[in-house]
């Protein structure tokens, strides 16, 4: 299977798709050309990942309940052949985990009696037979950053009405972008635009851009020379004045005509996958998962264009 997915890089390298516009341009697409290879390049021994839980629920790595079991967290990773026991269990308690290729595993709940009490044996390998849903780098850099940090988690906790929340990916050409796809579900009103920066002080922080948006219309903003990388959209005044304003952020990764296609491809299909994990994890852990990915995109992005 590695040798497969070697191939595949291979061929990217000498025949990167449809870029003929730099070094820079062609590894980028080269990073993303590889998003549906074989799991062993990146996975590093995980056969999957925590998306959501509730409880102490251990892992037992040898499969032996004679060692110490570690308890499991949210983001973190799990081993082929490990079992996963939970101590205590109580009707709110729950577990999902999905695979390398983004498909759930495991979806365990609680609700009823003994529900819980037999342990979940992960399975030593997986299907490799298709093709959709392999994981590649940026996805594994994804769950890096959200293991790694307590990623994002103030965003969620606003008072009032629940935020609307949207993640995409929209080109640059001419110093303008096209947000269509990001805000096709936008209020008519006025919004901002600005880099994501949350690590800069406040006082310190890029100005936003102010831009008036019609969904029926559209148009494209003028960005001046903003590069590539990771920006966020707020609300800021809505059309009809009758419609309270909800709190709204939108994270985009704004990168160059020529990348788009092949990037938006990419993003779309992760998108697919973590759409079937609705039942399984709440709507802040999904955009939570999809935000890290931007994140992992942008950067790897600003690291393959670097002189």
């Amino acid at each position: 299977m590695a040798g497969s997915a070697l191939s595949i890089l291979t061929d990217s390298i000498a025949n990167p798709v449809r870029c003929k516009r730099g070094a820079a341009v062609v590894r980028w697409s080269t990073l993303l050309c590889i998003v549906m290879v074989a799991p062993a390049l990146f996975a590093q021994g995980a056969i999957g990942h925590v998306l959501d839980i509730k409880g102490d629920w251990y892992l037992y790595r040898d499969g032996a309940e004679s060692n110490k079991g570690q308890k499991l967290s949210r983001w973190q990773d799990v081993p082929p052949g490990g079992v996963i026991r939970i101590k205590a269990p109580s009707p709110d308690d729950h577990i999902s985990i999905v695979d390398i290729h983004l498909s759930l595993l495991v979806a365990k709940k609680c609700a009823g009696p003994n529900t819980c009490y037999q342990p979940i044996f992960l399975p030593r390998d997986l299907d490799d037979s298709g093709v959709t849903g392999k994981l590649n780098s940026i996805v594994t850099g994804a769950w890096n950053l959200l293991w790694g940090e307590p990623y994002q988690q103030s965003l969620y906790r606003t008072r009032g009405a629940t935020p609307i929340l949207g993640e995409g990916i929209a080109p640059i050409e001419n110093h303008t972008v096209d947000l269509r796809e990001s805000m096709q579900h936008m209020h008519k009103g006025k919004y901002s635009l600005v880099p994501y920066q949350p690590q800069v002080p406040e006082d310190r922080r890029t100005a936003a851009i102010s831009f008036d948006w019609n969904p029926d219309v559209g148009s494209a903003i003028s960005i001046g020379d903003w590069r590539p990388g990771l920006y966020e959209i707020g609300g800021v005044d809505l059309a009809d004045r009758s419609t309270p304003l909800p709190t709204i952020s939108l994270r985009v990764f704004l990168c160059s005509s020529s990348e788009y296609p092949v990037t938006s491809s990419s993003f779309q299909k992760v998108r697919t996958l973590s759409e079937k994990w609705a039942e399984a994890a709440d709507q802040e852990t999904i955009h939570s998962f999809l935000r890290a990915y931007l994140a992992e995109a942008a950067r790897m992005n600003t690291e393959a264009t670097k002189p």
